[in-house]
């Protein structure tokens, strides 16, 4: 192993990428481990989750080494890198990595086109029929500038606008529920929580080959929704706490029918059976304990700067000056040319011997791992 190498800036290449989803991966699980368990919520509430949320997040949208990252070579992502990453696709001039990264763009098109039509279908419904008048009156005071609108083609409660508009079902409910209702889906339309869930939806669509992806969407829709239930909680009276909790169960009832495949909504009750019981243990917890320890946030802070801290770059030196290139490749017999373009060509006994243009390739030079070999420039 070549001793470890610091940057003093910010980079993305190929080792940044991967090194950001193996983080995002370990957060992703973890985080579900945390919301499965309900033990777990006495410990870790709203806060604890909304940053380890802030970390994925940010993991996914700057995959980049920091300034205080040590990169550490490694031999054997060196042979992965040149042997399968690198390894030339028949005659297409093309390498293997290229096609992945051609085939993730076209799967990005595609689930673009797919997230454009579901906005078009969304925004260009029947026409909704307004909810009387008479009915609106009843929670004027929670309402206030908000708009209620009621479908039968609207199956959940929900918010799918950036509009203040609160989506209802045709279904009878209690004054009561609808009051919880609308404290819930106005809280939505305060927090910009549908501007929230886009920046996921957008990376789903940049990811859409990563698994943990569409689990981490769950899990951020699941925030988004408990984060709101704390926050109704906290302007409720203390005899109306259990009756928000027993209202979710309640209009979940009411409104079991097949849900949109929809990406674009949130909603009061937009949960199955399991994630409702979940939801309702979260909220009732709150009555106890609303925040995490200090301990555990400062822990979970560590280890998100730590997270950075080391990446493993594939160790080009050390293939070059193994027993395998020894009769080909040497210091004495082959050079660097050093093109205009700021790439690099390597020659061994006056032949091209590879072509180093990619930025890892580069990057490795600066970084020193090509020490030995003369740099000639063009």
């Amino acid at each position: 192993m070549v001793a470890p190498k610091f940057n003093f800036f910010f980079r993305i290449s190929q080792s940044s990428i991967l090194n950001s989803i193996l983080v995002v991966s370990l957060l992703a699980l973890f985080l579900q481990r945390i919301l499965s368990k309900e033990k777990n919520y006495k410990y870790f509430r709203t806060d604890f989750i909304g940053i380890v949320v802030l970390l994925i997040v940010t993991r996914l949208i700057l995959p980049i080494e920091c300034f205080y990252t040590c990169t550490i070579s490694s031999k054997w992502y060196g042979d992965f890198n040149f042997y399968v990453l690198k390894a030339p696709l028949f005659n297409t001039g093309l390498e293997i990595k290229d096609v992945f990264v051609i085939i993730w763009i076209l799967g990005s098109i595609v689930q673009l086109i797919r997230y454009g039509f579901e906005i078009y279908r969304i925004r260009y419904m029947e026409k909704y029929i307004l909810v009387p008048e008479s009915e609106q009156l009843k929670n004027d005071s929670i309402i206030q500038d908000y708009k209620i609108v009621r479908s039968d083609r609207v199956k959940q409660l929900e918010v799918r606008s950036f509009t203040k508009t609160i989506y209802l079902p045709k279904v009878d409910f209690s004054d009561e529920e609808l009051k919880y209702i609308l404290l819930h889906e106005k809280q939505h339309l305060k927090n910009h929580d549908l501007a929230l869930l886009q920046v996921i939806n957008l990376l789903q669509i940049i990811y859409w080959w990563f698994p943990l992806i569409y689990v981490f969407r769950k899990q951020f829709q699941f925030l988004l929704e408990i984060r709101v239930d704390h926050q109704v909680s906290d302007i409720l009276e203390q005899n109306e706490y259990l009756d928000y909790a027993q209202a979710m169960v309640s209009v979940n009832k009411k409104i079991q029918m097949e849900k949109p495949k929809y990406s674009q909504n949130l909603g009061f009750a937009d949960f199955g059976k399991s994630e409702l019981s979940h939801r309702v243990a979260f909220y009732l917890e709150g009555e106890n304990k609303k925040r995490t320890s200090k301990f555990l946030l400062a822990l979970l802070l560590i280890v998100g700067i730590g997270s950075s801290a080391f990446i493993v770059e594939p160790n080009t030196g050390e293939q070059v000056f193994g027993e395998r290139y020894n009769d080909f490749v040497t210091s004495s017999n082959s050079y660097l040319l050093e093109k205009k373009d700021g790439t690099y060509e390597w020659y061994s006994k006056g032949e091209l011997f590879q072509t180093l243009d990619q930025e890892s390739d580069i990057q490795a030079v600066k970084d020193g791992m090509y020490d030995g070999f003369e740099i000639r420039k063009e």
